[in-house]
């Protein structure tokens, strides 16, 4: 049933009416608001005095090169990724007329922020939050990052994001604030098939079998059977002795014959992948712990893309409004007790 409302207009003020005011976001449900109408000088000297950025720009230019160029470094941020793959058979390396030819060495970036733009969202928040200082630069996590956390009574979190063939998503409307649009997304698979997150793990074991798990989950059908098939990388209990301040990165390449770059858990997706795809889930599932679990630079990376849904952690649980009821959560809790949780924070490493 439409929502409907009215006003009472005097005589002679309709035209002044109309002129102030536009139509609202049509996704949620019809409506006029005010228009925005530009800035005057007086507004603008206000907005000035109210604004973060003259003070966050007073710290920017007190950094060192040095400290300048980390924080270009965090924002700049790559992961390496190869879309295609080579191997060796009968000691001859098949070229890319028969099977394709090596790609590592390429990069994709985490992130499309500068150094500068990088410090003012993390500063922005600092400042929002109450925190003095400076954040550290990070080339493992920026700003948001999620946080899975087991209290008793729970012992277990498991979350998924799920990747069918054909899904929505929300996306900006260019040049309007709060604007966005639902888009159809059709994600055709291909390998090599690589994914990874960057993690602080602060995990205490509460029961027999404790276990952190990163895992890709792909569906898949052969001879009227359907299937599934789990790659899974464990990932490590705690971390706050290891270096970068407690941060890893946990990764995996799932190759059509097992071949891929130095340094992956690599996966041959020959004999395990039967008949055709039907579609991927990824997962992150705890079992028998207490703690927290800290996540960013979530990627599913093939044919060259990146496809996680909130790579950066920004608001890993969020929900969409009743005119987007179409879109799938970021990520969707498979077990989620009493005492479990999972929110993006901002937490100062």
């Amino acid at each position: 049933m439409a929502k409907t409302s009215y006003i009472n207009i005097s005589s002679g003020l309709e035209e002044s009416f109309f002129a102030g005011v536009r139509v609202g976001d049509r996704f949620q449900f019809a409506k006029l608001v005010k228009k925005t109408a530009p800035y005057s000088v007086r507004k603008k000297e206000i907005l000035s005095a109210r604004s973060l950025l003259p003070a966050i720009s007073v710290l920017w230019g007190g950094f060192s090169p040095v400290e300048k160029e980390a924080w270009a470094a965090a924002a700049d941020a790559e992961i390496e990724i190869n879309d295609s793959f080579d191997f060796i058979v009968d000691n001859a390396t098949y070229g890319i007329a028969t099977f394709g030819i090596a790609k590592y060495g390429k990069y994709i970036p985490l992130s499309n922020l500068s150094g500068w733009r990088l410090f003012v969202q993390d500063q922005s928040v600092r400042i929002k939050s109450g925190l003095s200082g400076v954040a550290t630069p990070s080339l493992f996590h920026q700003v948001w990052i999620g946080n899975l956390k087991i209290e008793a009574p729970a012992s277990e979190l498991k979350i998924v994001q799920e990747h069918p063939h054909f899904y929505w998503i929300s996306r900006k409307v260019t040049g309007k604030k709060t604007m966005c649009e639902p888009v159809l997304i059709s994600e055709d698979l291909s390998l090599d098939f690589k994914i990874f997150l960057n993690y602080r793990a602060e995990l205490v074991a509460s029961g027999p079998t404790p276990s952190a798990k990163f895992y890709v989950r792909f569906w898949h059908s052969s001879q009227g059977v359907d299937l599934y098939s789990d790659f899974v990388v464990t990932l490590d209990l705690d971390t706050t002795a290891d270096a970068n301040n407690g941060w890893k990165k946990a990764e995996a390449t799932i190759s059509l014959f097992g071949v891929g770059p130095f340094g992956d858990t690599v996966f041959a997706a020959e004999s395990e992948l039967l008949g055709y795809y039907i579609r991927y889930d990824l997962f992150i599932h705890l079992e028998d712990l207490t703690g927290d679990l800290f996540v960013d630079n979530v990627g599913i990376v093939h044919s060259s893309q990146n496809w996680a849904r909130d790579k950066y952690c920004s608001n890993i649980n969020q929900n969409f409004s009743k005119g987007f009821y179409q879109i799938s959560k970021h990520w969707k809790s498979v077990v989620l007790p009493s005492g479990a949780s999972y929110k993006s924070i901002y937490k100062d490493f």
